[in-house]
């Protein structure tokens, strides 16, 4: 299981000017290309009246795409990519929207501004590092929730589920470095009590922010 990549937090957007153009930059979370591909489709629509729409995407498995959609080569597409390899940012679809103001910038006034909204972008929608999880699904007396619960809580645990029955039943998720830790504080705190019903591996996002931002 692969550790230490980030995905987007959540959908961040900036907007960055230069003289009299607008830069829109849109980061979001995908899982795949076609994903990405609809996710493309959907801003296009929304900037429709646009004079280019540069985007770049990156996918766990490895696929990368990106294209200056008209732009001097090597000014947009590429450098947004660039961005997100430098912080190691996967499963993400990046855009910026251009409004052409009437001036030329340059190659390098278009590569300053594209960069900009695309880490402007970045910074608004934040990150998270996929860590290994594992789920556990627990029985719980009602006379001792409370004390699951901050015991739980005292392991980065995440409640993700619970229902109440004649015992409680939680799913909980807690980081894997963590998980016999919490095993063995329920334990003590169950006794001989058969409060495991059943336990899996998985990832999930943790919010964090790596280091070297834009």
């Amino acid at each position: 299981m692969t550790e230490g990549y980030f995905i987007p937090a959540s959908t961040g957007t900036a907007e960055y000017r230069e003289k009299r153009s607008r830069f829109l930059g849109r980061i979001q979370c995908v899982q795949s290309e076609q994903e990405a591909k609809a996710a493309l489709a959907a801003v296009r629509r929304e900037h429709r009246d646009a004079r280019h729409t540069c985007w770049c995407w990156r996918i766990h498995s490895g696929l990368e795409k990106y294209s200056d959609d008209g732009e001097p080569q090597g000014t947009a597409g590429l450098p947004m990519l660039t961005l997100l390899q430098r912080r190691g940012v996967e499963n993400v679809l990046c855009t910026v929207t251009r409004y052409f103001g009437g001036i030329l910038l340059g190659t390098g006034g278009l590569l300053r501004a594209y960069t900009q909204a695309a880490g402007q972008a970045l910074d608004a929608a934040g990150l998270a590092e996929m860590q290994p999880v594992r789920i556990l699904q627990l029985r719980i007396p009602y006379g001792a929730l409370a004390r699951v619960r901050e015991a739980a809580a005292s392991c980065g645990a995440v409640e993700k589920k619970a229902e109440y029955a004649q015992e409680v039943f939680l799913d909980l998720e807690v980081p894997e470095m963590r998980a016999e830790k919490l095993l063995q504080r329920l334990t003590d705190l169950l006794g001989m009590n058969a409060f495991l019903l059943r336990q899996e591996t998985g990832q999930a996002p943790i919010p964090k922010e790596p280091p070297g931002s834009f």
